[in-house]
C-alpha cells in the first residue's frame, strides 16, 4: 500500500469503522460456528485498525473445535484474556460454544469467561459434558441474557432437570428466545417439583422451542405464567395432556403467531385416526394472529379447517390416509382457509414413519387447489421419525 492510500485509511474516524466491522458478523445464523476471517483480516491493516477490530472481535465471540489447539486449551486463552482486560469482557455481547471435547476443564474456563461478561446477552451452546454445575451457576448470574439456545449430547449428562432450568429463566428479565434441543433438560425428581413461580417474569418472551419428553403439564402451566404472550412456539413431546395445553394455548390465543406441535407418532403407534384433542383443536381455530401451523391431525382435525383459522398462512398437516379424502374436501371449499398461501401435506401409516401422499391423492389435492390459484408442496414432515 503506497503512502497517500496508508494515511487516507488511517484517516477513517473511529464510528466509520466499528459501524463497517460490526457488519462482518454473522448473529443471525446461530448454527454458524465460525471465527470472523474478514474482521481478522481487518485487524493485520494496521496498529489503528487493530484496536478498533479488537472490539469488534470480542463482540460476538465464536468458541469453536481448533485443530492447532486442544480445546481447553483454547478456552483456557480466553479465559486469561477476559481477565487481564476487564474492558474487553464488557465488549462481549454473544457467546457460541460448539465442541465434541467432554474434559472437564473446557467446561470450567467455559463458565469462567461467562461469569466475567456482564454484557452477555446472546448465548449458544452445542457440546456435552458429564458435569455442568459450573455452567449453570455462570448462566443463572447471568441476569442480561436475551436469548439462548442448549443442546447437550445424547449419550452424556444433561445440562440440569427441567424445574431448575424454569428457575433460572425467570432470572432473565430481558430474555425473548429461548431454544432448547433434545437430551438437554432431564425430568424432575420427585423432590424439585417446587419451582417457585413469578407471574410475568419473562414478559418479554416470544420465541420457546422445546425438544423431549422431560416437560410435563405442571412446565406449561408455569411457562404460560411467567410469559404470557408467547408468540412463536415449538414443542415435541408427548408427555403432556389435552388439558395443560388447552389451558396454555388459551392463555396465548391473542399472541399466538407461528405454532409447531409435533407429537412423536414413533414412539406412540396407538394413536388412531379420529383421535382429535378436541380443546387444543377449538382454541386454535379460534387464534386470530396464527399464521404458521405445523402440526398432525391428533391436534387440527381435516374437519375442524372448515371454521375459524382466518390468518393462517403456511400449515404443514399430517394426517392418517384415511382423513386424507375429508382434507381435500376442506381444499375444495373455497371459503375456508382465506389466507393460505402454502402447503405441506403428509399421511402417517402404521410403521410409525410419514410419508407423502399417494399418486392418487397427490392429483386430488392438485386439483383441488387450481381453485386457489396455487401449488401444493410435499415432504417429510420435520422430526417425525
Amino acid at each position: 500500500m503506497d503512502a497517500s492510500r496508508e494515511a487516507a485509511v488511517s484517516r477513517v474516524p473511529v464510528e466509520i469503522l466499528r459501524e463497517i466491522f460490526s457488519l462482518t458478523h454473522d448473529v443471525k445464523h446461530t448454527s454458524h460456528f465460525f471465527s470472523n476471517e474478514n474482521l481478522r483480516s481487518f485487524a493485520l491493516v494496521n496498529k489503528r485498525w487493530h484496536s478498533v477490530a479488537l472490539l469488534e472481535l470480542y463482540t460476538h465471540i465464536y468458541v469453536c473445535y481448533a485443530r492447532r489447539l486442544e480445546p481447553w486449551k483454547a478456552q483456557r486463552q480466553l479465559y486469561h484474556s477476559l481477565e487481564r482486560n476487564p474492558p474487553l469482557a464488557s465488549m462481549v455481547r454473544s457467546i457460541r460454544f460448539h465442541s465434541s471435547s467432554s474434559k472437564h476443564e473446557e467446561l470450567l474456563f467455559l463458565a469462567q469467561s461467562i461469569c466475567l461478561c456482564d454484557n452477555l446477552v446472546h448465548f449458544v451452546f452445542r457440546g456435552w459434558f458429564h458435569d455442568t454445575e459450573p455452567l449453570i451457576v455462570a448462566l443463572s448470574t447471568s441476569y442480561k441474557l436475551q436469548s439462548v439456545e442448549l443442546s447437550f449430547g445424547r449419550a452424556f449428562a444433561p445440562l440440569c432437570s427441567v424445574s431448575r432450568f424454569f428457575s433460572m429463566l425467570q432470572g432473565w428479565k430481558d430474555i425473548h428466545t429461548v431454544i432448547i434441543g433434545a437430551s438437554t433438560l432431564r425430568a424432575d425428581t420427585k423432590d424439585e417439583h417446587t419451582t417457585v413461580v413469578h407471574d410475568i417474569a419473562c414478559p418479554l418472551l416470544r420465541r420457546f422451542e422445546f425438544k423431549g419428553d422431560s416437560m410435563t403439564d405442571i412446565h406449561l402451566e408455569i411457562l404460560s405464567r411467567i410469559s404470557p404472550s408467547i408468540s412463536d412456539l415449538s414443542l415435541e413431546t408427548s408427555t403432556i395432556s389435552e388439558d395443560a395445553l388447552a389451558a396454555a394455548f388459551g392463555c396465548w390465543r391473542d399472541s399466538l403467531e407461528s405454532l409447531s406441535l409435533e407429537w412423536p407418532f414413533s414412539r406412540s403407534i396407538t394413536v388412531l385416526p379420529g383421535d382429535h384433542l378436541s380443546k387444543v383443536n377449538a382454541i386454535l381455530a379460534g387464534s386470530t394472529r396464527l399464521h404458521t401451523l405445523l402440526t398432525a391431525s391428533t391436534y387440527v382435525s381435516p374437519a375442524s379447517l372448515n371454521h375459524g383459522f382466518p390468518r393462517l398462512a403456511t400449515l404443514t398437516l399430517g394426517i392418517f390416509p384415511q382423513e386424507t379424502t375429508s382434507f381435500i374436501d376442506v381444499l375444495r371449499n373455497p371459503n375456508t382457509l382465506p389466507s393460505l398461501r402454502e402447503l405441506h401435506v403428509f399421511t402417517f401409516r402404521a410403521d410409525g414413519k410419514w410419508y407423502g401422499l399417494d399418486h392418487k391423492s397427490s392429483q386430488s389435492l392438485q386439483d383441488a387447489w387450481k381453485t386457489r390459484l396455487m401449488e401444493p408442496t410435499t415432504g417429510k414432515l420435520r422430526g417425525s421419525q
